[in-house]
């Protein structure tokens, strides 16, 4: 065992067959000096305007703050530069009446400004979005105006200003508003609870949207009671840390942790993901029972057998952030499984809150303690070297074993302190919230306990792995290889690939997608499919296909689709298996902290809005004949309609069900659903709500009609060709399905796009079935076949002025199923 868990002080034995990790660079480049706020305005050039000065250069803060919060939004408008103030337009109009509503004055109990402080003006004269460039330069007048008035709580407008507020926290890179909105985050370095949450143009845009108005308004209640309560204040410091390197001090410390039998959290550093390969090592280990005190080492071999006492120890509560990282390792490097699992706090994340990528433990240490960086000293050292990571996969070796001991052990103790403190604070949630629930009611705390458990079963199925016969994949690859040096040389005989060589002077590069789109579109002269998010030709293998019956490019396409399906079996499956792999063994990961799911059942016979069936089956599939890959019609986190995959789909069982009958009321046909007792359905502002808990319930709020129903769901219906979404119908009228589908599965769409049903039946949504078109091409297609006494007809229409009357047309008429 000896040098096995922490490389010995001698040079360590060679990695077979890898490459030596790339040396970080010695080379230190001073930071650039930061520009004072006279050239920061300078090279923005933004109060220039694009045709002559704007009204309101460099807008100052406004507001008596009688509340001491800073309300940061985006960017002035034509309004606010008119005005020379904040949040007077439409979208500041929305922001004013929801703060009324809880009973406050935007001017008098609020300090306002924008991220960007001139309006961002197109050469039309309309508002734009500010650049990244633009944020930059005016972060200072943003610092400035913090570090004057000293705000006890600061709210964030949108994403903007929230890429505003993370310029202050280096290597920030998840700025999307969606993963921080509703949090309260105690920022230590500004001394303030900040707050993020949509913008109020958001609202603007989406105003039908009745649940995105409702977690607009919470977030803002939520908010106020946050900014209201005094400041947390967490200690932080270095010297929460003992960094322990004498085998004596660690073996007197491990002694205590066990023999005080506390919970405790514990973390490794190690030299990659994965720990088959033999050369892996486990670099330090840490451990905190304590909320202030926690304990950092490395792995020697002197303290192995008490450290697998530790291990083995089942009445010391364990806890670890991703249980199954600290399990696998300790089977696989200390031939010990760890027993007493108690807590996981990334799974506690992850059911407290289902939102993707705030699971992280660095994340979580963020939005819950305001701490930010306590990695940064190791941080260059964590990640595996590109080419590595790129050839060798999850069995790629990171570059610890060079970082400094003292940096890495402090990082490692800092992983503990915080798993502790989470894991802590996660089950003082989930135990105040097990008292809310009636008896026999499941709480998150039995969700916890499945999911842990799931997770350990999990690592153990990580452990024993998947034998792959190497030697079968090594000859499928050759002859993946052979097939595809043929299928290129075929390319190049093809007409198409003449045509490029005569006209540029070499052969085309058939996985280059610039010079397909050159050849199809423009040197052939073949009308594309669909266009790119930037409007670009799409070469994309959808649009391909749809263009592969032509027939001056079949037979060259159809080698370019086949040579693209090849590469991708060779490159992305292939080579999965084989980097992957480990003596015959794959690896793979299994987690349980990523998918939104541990809801309950809907029952048979319940049905279900899919995207097929849409003349057989208008009113929705019966849910046992849901397949996996179907597509269905649901809300985002943002509450706004949305189409998802079926990830999984089958039976869980006989179990009682109780029935919910809901109104014909909001363009929705009366029904029922039948659902386990304690599923939870979705109210109209986005909380969930136990079946069970609806009959005789009333979330009307204050001040509400009491018109309304007592309770409000979000549903989806089918009416013919229309779909109404909860918040998404007006007059009667909802979503044109057709163009739902295109412009969620397809490609995004003008208001004047026409979508063209192919076969020309208006209730067939199928994707293959629907082809974007201009107006005019559109009445061109109809007017192709017509009879001769239509086109008179028509005729004699326009000579008598009738073509003056406006109609609608496209989406806007109502008889546009009766073309």
């Amino acid at each position: 065992m000896k040098g096995f868990f922490f490389p010995p002080p001698k040079e360590a034995p060679k990695k077979p067959s890898q490459r030596k990790p790339q040396a970080r660079s010695s080379v230190v480049r001073p930071a650039p000096k930061p520009l004072t706020p006279k050239e920061a305005c300078a090279a923005c050039g933004l109060y220039k305007g694009p045709n002559g000065p704007i009204q309101s250069p460099g807008m100052k803060g406004s507001g008596e703050g009688r509340l001491k919060i800073l309300i940061i939004g985006e960017a002035p408008g034509s309004n606010e530069d008119a005005r020379g103030t904040q949040f007077v337009g439409g979208a500041g109009q929305i922001l004013r009446g929801h703060l009324n509503k809880l009973g406050l004055d935007l001017d008098r109990d609020f300090w306002k400004m924008n991220a960007v402080n001139c309006w961002p003006r197109t050469t039309k004269g309309t508002n734009r979005t500010p650049t990244d460039s633009e944020i930059k330069y005016c972060h200072y007048k943003v610092m400035e105006a913090i570090a004057t008035i000293k705000p006890k709580a600061i709210w964030l407008l949108g994403g903007k200003a929230l890429q505003s507020y993370l310029l202050t926290k280096p290597g920030a890179t998840k700025t999307n508003i969606s993963t921080y909105r509703g949090w309260a985050i105690p920022d230590k370095d500004l001394g303030a609870i900040v707050c993020p949450m949509f913008h109020p143009s958001y609202l603007q845009r989406d105003s039908k949207n009745v649940a995105l108005d409702n977690l607009f308004h919470n977030d803002l209640k939520n908010a106020l009671e946050s900014s209201t309560k005094p400041k947390p204040s967490y200690k932080v410091n270095d010297d929460l840390i003992a960094c322990l390197t004498m085998a004596g001090d660690i073996e007197s410390m491990l002694k205590q942790i066990i023999a005080d039998k506390q919970p405790t959290a514990f973390d490794y550093e190690a030299t990659g993901i994965k720990p088959e390969h033999k050369d892996h090592k486990i670099l330090c280990a840490s451990v905190c029972n304590e909320l202030n005190k926690a304990y950092s080492f490395p792995i020697l071999d002197e303290i192995i057998p008490i450290w697998k006492k530790f291990l083995a120890d089942k009445n010391i509560p364990k806890i670890a952030h991703n249980a199954k990282f600290e399990k696998r390792w300790s089977v696989v490097k200390c031939d010990t499984d760890p027993q007493g699992w108690f807590w996981d706090s990334m799974i506690a994340a992850h059911i407290l809150d289902s939102r993707k990528k705030i699971t992280g433990l660095k994340t979580q240490v963020f939005l819950r303690y305001g701490v930010w960086g306590y990695s940064d000293s190791v941080s260059s050292y964590i990640g595996a070297a590109p080419a590595d990571k790129e050839e060798f996969g999850g069995n790629a070796f990171n570059r610890l074993t060079d970082c400094p001991q003292d940096e890495m052990l402090l990082y490692c103790g800092y992983d503990s302190l915080f798993t502790y403190r989470l894991a802590m604070d996660q089950r003082k949630e989930m135990l105040a919230q097990a008292k809310t629930v009636k008896d026999g009611e499941r709480t998150f705390l039995d969700a916890h306990h499945l999911f842990l458990q799931g997770a350990l079963a999990m690592g153990d199925a990580e452990v024993a792995g998947i034998r792959v016969d190497v030697d079968y994949y090594a000859q499928k690859e050759t002859e993946l290889t052979d097939r595809i040096s043929v299928l290129s040389e075929e390319i190049q005989n093809t007409n198409p690939a003449k045509l490029w060589r005569e006209a540029k002077g070499q052969d085309i590069n058939p996985g280059s997608n610039p010079q397909l789109s050159e050849l199809l579109f423009t040197m052939m002269g073949i009308k594309p499919a669909k266009e790119t998010a930037k409007g670009n030709a799409s070469t994309d293998e959808e649009s391909l296909t749809a263009v592969s019956s032509n027939k001056k490019a079949k037979l060259f396409l159809s080698k370019i689709l086949e040579m693209r399906k090849l590469h991708k079996i060779k490159g992305t499956y292939l080579k999965g298996f084989s980097r992957e792999q480990v003596d015959g063994f794959m690896h793979p990961s299994f987690n349980l902290h990523l998918p939104t799911t541990y809801r309950s059942c809907v029952a048979e016979g319940s049905l279900i809005l899919v995207c097929r069936d849409f003349e057989n089956k208008p009113r929705g599939v019966p849910i046992e004949e849901v397949k996996k890959e179907d597509l269905v019609y649901c809300f985002d986190n943002n509450l706004k309609p949305a189409i998802r995959k079926v990830l999984w789909a089958g039976k869980t069982g006989h179990r009682k069900v109780i029935r919910l009958y809901y109104s014909s009321k909001g363009g929705h046909k009366g029904g029922f659903l039948d659902v386990t007792p304690e599923h939870k359905i979705r109210l109209i502002d986005g909380s969930y709500v136990m079946a069970k808990d609806l009959d005789g319930a009333d979330f009307r709020k204050p001040g509400e009609s009491k018109r309304l129903p007592k309770v409000r769901v979000l549903s989806c219906s089918r009416n013919r060709d229309k779909l109404n979404f909860s918040g998404f119908v007006a007059n009667g009228e909802g979503i044109l399905e057709h163009r739902f589908i295109y412009n969620n599965l397809v490609s995004i769409i003008g208001d004047k796009d026409i979508i063209h049903h192919i076969n020309g039946n208006h209730l067939d949504h199928g994707v293959s079935n629907l082809a974007i078109m201009s107006l005019r091409e559109h009445s061109s297609y109809h007017n192709k076949n017509v009879s001769m006494g239509i086109k008179t007809a028509r005729i004699e229409a326009l000579n008598n002025n009738r073509h003056k009357i406006k109609y609608k047309y496209g989406k806007d008429n109502p008889n546009s199923l009766n073309l």
